[in-house]
């Protein structure tokens, strides 16, 4: 299965560890050739400190326990 052409897809670890431990099991391969861009850990959408932020008329499918007005959420 891949990530279909018309979506953007990213995986953001939540923790080092995580990412570690995710890498360590092979993870990050197979999301990356699936087509998912694999991110190094940190704030992304949640908090929509960086060009990670959704365009209008944009969903969003997220683990993350943040959804701040004007960023993931309404």
């Amino acid at each position: 299965k891949t990530v279909s052409p018309h979506v953007d897809a990213m995986i953001v670890p939540g923790s080092g560890l995580v990412k570690e431990q995710a890498e360590a099991e092979g993870l990050d391969k197979i999301f990356v050739a699936a087509g998912f861009d694999w991110r190094e850990p940190g704030c992304s959408m949640c908090l929509a400190m960086n060009d990670d932020r959704l365009k209008p008329h944009e969903r969003c499918a997220s683990t993350s326990n943040r959804n701040f007005e004007g960023r993931q959420g309404f």
